[in-house]
């Protein structure tokens, strides 16, 4: 039946030319960063990109064709553009989704601001939301979301309805990220389920350690035990079978898919209250949304270690081993690093609360500690404590004047809170940040890992100091309170271990130690007092002294670690093979890797006993052989059973040399004085076997 337009009301309706549109050819989009730039209806802003993020368009247009790209930039200047950018040059091109990743929601928030300003369309994918937005799945908007909504077992990006598998990905605050993403794969076992395995590993762990695992079973908060990795795999099939049982629960369901087909390849430490498993290696190939994208942008502001994205992400060594650093990139903000106890041992952490109840009545001054405990002595001195449920009412109060808050204390937040100018002029970092984890508290005290493992306790400290120099323009007093913080950042292997920038604000931090005490005329309270000052107040001799020793200084393009990286690319297909039973290939690849590397004995021993655990699955008898080589090189790893004495090197050092190569390890000798009285009052595992390598090991890096 024929319509009639004119009777159906439609007169004056022109007809749709079909014809033109088939015969009409797109025009190819070519990808240019600064070109898309150009084009954008930016607000006023943002008229003209910062010759810091034109040299890092350049390049990332240069390179669009490599699936991995490692950005390097300081903070506040403008990676977030940058990123944004990458991913919509990549929606023009492709009309596919892309995703931006950050490690907060309080990001996201900022995120959505700047596209915002860059004209660029984007949309939030919040936890709990179901469904993507349409348009970001059509690839007309930037889908901005958390490392937690991607990474968890039951993640929608790769339910069957949703199947949504980004074109590009770009994650911001790498560095910050790997945690994340490691607490996603991390099992925290507590109830009934923690004394069901408790139960199953007892028999093994008793004879195995008697004296922590009565400890354990009195609940003893503190007692710590890392489950022998040969005593985890035997018992692995009854705590599968067991904790199985737990998977549809909300503390199993978003990570327990992960781990229960790869449980001999898991770590597994216990302490009085609870149990914590977590691979070796993390299994991110399972994360099909994270492994598959064309393109991946790691974009970080405080990565010294390159290896690490390679290791725990499997970032292409490419990547890591040439990152782009933009040579207009004008570095960190200013930092006064203080640490007391360096001019006078006496300037303890008492001095430096008192200290900063006086700062607090002209300026905000902000407490990070690692624990809830350490938290409580600020609170008794009037500061106010938020935790992870309320932080970002504590930021946000903190960058409001009319708040009145102006002294304010948070546990294990040394990322994600961003306090620029007033918001904080004085931060404080309270105690060495080791992190909450059961594995963070044995890994730190390990040997052969001078910044914990994947440097993580030196990734905090760095991340810490830069909560209130959020541009090139702000600056602020940063005190590091505490004697074991204090000599830990004094050691050589330790600042070795940072960035170029905070490598330096802290080699100034030590020699300020000895200006302020030899200008104390004995009176190094009232000299530590004036220093500050003369930083918060803006003193010109401070501000020429400070670019003179930091900012004028020929900006050196950072060491990369080849050795490491490659390392670090061979321990993961090792453990790829692993997870795929490919067990004789595993042992193999990692045994070359070993041949080639370039690590101490003491890193060495860490390695060798991560071999071990490999090896154990197919050959038990050369596993052991292997464990007790890692334990001869690192004292602080497990023993293997009936582990023979071994009689000393004809060519071993005397208690003397022992001891100058130990102070040696410190830049500062109060340092090394602070340290000593921190060893005297420590409690050692294994003191039946004590000697100066195992103690001093756990802390210079012997």
């Amino acid at each position: 039946m024929k319509v009639d337009g004119q009777s159906s009301g439609m007169k004056g309706a022109s007809m749709i030319d079909f014809g033109s549109l088939v015969s009409s050819k797109q025009e190819e989009v070519i990808y240019d960063l600064e070109k898309f730039y150009g084009a954008l209806d930016v607000k006023g802003t943002h008229t003209e990109p910062r010759p810091a993020q034109r040299e890092a368009m350049r390049v990332l247009t240069e390179r669009h064709d490599e699936k991995d790209l490692v950005l390097k930039v300081s903070t506040g200047a403008g990676k977030t553009t940058v990123g944004l950018l990458y991913l919509y040059g990549f929606m023009k091109v492709s009309r596919e989704p892309v995703v931006f990743l950050c490690p907060t929601v309080q990001l996201i928030e900022q995120v959505l601001e700047e596209a915002r300003r860059l004209g660029i369309a984007a949309h939030a994918y919040p936890a709990g939301e179901t469904y993507p937005p349409q348009e970001c799945v059509r690839g007309d908007a930037v889908l901005v979301c958390t490392y937690e909504k991607l990474f968890n077992a039951k993640s929608t990006f790769t339910r069957s309805d949703v199947n949504l598998i980004p074109h590009a990905i770009v994650l911001d605050d790498a560095h910050a990220g790997v945690e994340n993403i490691r607490k996603q794969f991390t099992l925290t076992v507590t109830g009934d389920a923690y004394k069901k395995l408790l139960a199953a590993l007892a028999p093994a762990c008793r004879n195995y350690h008697r004296t922590k695992w009565i400890d354990i079973e009195l609940g003893d908060p503190t007692a710590l035990l890392e489950v022998p990795h040969w005593i985890w795999t035997d018992a692995h099939q009854e705590v599968q079978a067991l904790l199985h049982a737990y998977a549809g629960t909300q503390d199993f369901m978003f990570i327990w898919p992960y781990l229960r087909d790869i449980l001999p390849l898991c770590r597994c430490v216990l302490s009085g209250s609870c149990a914590e498993i977590s691979p070796e290696v993390l299994p991110t190939d399972q994360v099909r949304a994270f492994a598959q994208p064309a393109h991946r942008l790691f974009m970080s502001a405080t990565l010294a270690d390159d290896s690490l994205l390679t290791r725990e992400l499997g970032v292409a060594p490419s990547a890591t081993s040439n990152p782009i650093l933009p040579p207009s990139d004008r570095g960190l903000g200013e930092r006064m690093i203080l640490a007391p106890s360096l001019v006078d041992p006496e300037l303890d952490r008492g001095f430096v609360m008192d200290l900063c109840v006086d700062l607090a009545k002209n300026y905000n001054v902000v407490v990070l500690t690692s624990s809830g405990q350490l938290a409580a002595d600020w609170v008794a001195k009037g500061a106010t404590y938020y935790s992870d449920d309320n932080f970002a009412e504590g930021v946000r109060r903190l960058k409001n004047p009319q708040s009145g808050l102006r002294f304010a204390v948070f546990a294990q937040r040394f990322d994600g809170v961003d306090l620029p100018d007033d918001a904080c002029r004085v931060l404080v970092m309270d105690g060495i940040p080791y992190g909450a984890g059961l594995i963070d508290k044995v890994d730190s005290d390990m040997t052969g890992t001078p910044g914990g493992a994947r440097n993580r306790t030196i990734f905090r400290i760095e991340q810490g100091m830069g909560r209130p120099v959020r541009s090139h323009a702000d600056f602020a007093v940063v005190l590091l309170a505490g004697q074991d913080l204090t000599s830990y950042v004094g050691r050589k292997d330790v600042l070795s271990a940072m960035t170029h920038d905070s490598r330096n604000q802290l080699n100034l931090c030590i020699e300020l130690a000895e200006m302020v005490r030899k200008a104390s005329n004995g009176n190094t309270d009232a000299a530590i007092r004036q220093v500050i000052n003369q930083c918060l107040q803006r003193d010109a001799g401070w501000k020429n002294y400070y670019n003179h020793k930091i900012r004028e200084v020929a900006k050196k393009s950072p060491t990369i670690d080849l050795s490491m990286i490659a390392l670090a690319e061979q321990e993961r297909r090792t453990h790829t093979m692993a997870y795929n039973n490919n067990l004789v290939d595993a042992k193999a690849c990692f045994n070359r890797a070993l041949s080639e590397a370039k690590v101490g004995d003491q890193e060495l021993g860490i390695y060798l006993q991560r071999l071990s655990r490999i090896t154990y699955l197919s050959d038990p008898a050369e596993s052991m052989k292997l464990q007790q080589s890692a334990r001869e090189r690192n004292l602080t790893l497990a023993i293997p059973p009936a582990l023979p004495r071994k009689p000393s090197s004809p060519g071993a050092k005397t208690v003397a040399e022992k001891m100058c190569a130990w102070f040696s390890k410190f830049s500062n000798a109060n340092a090394a004085v602070i340290e000593a009285k921190c060893q005297s009052a420590r409690n050692f595992d294994h003191l039946s076997a004590l000697n100066f390598d195992q103690v001093s090991g756990g802390y210079c890096g012997a």
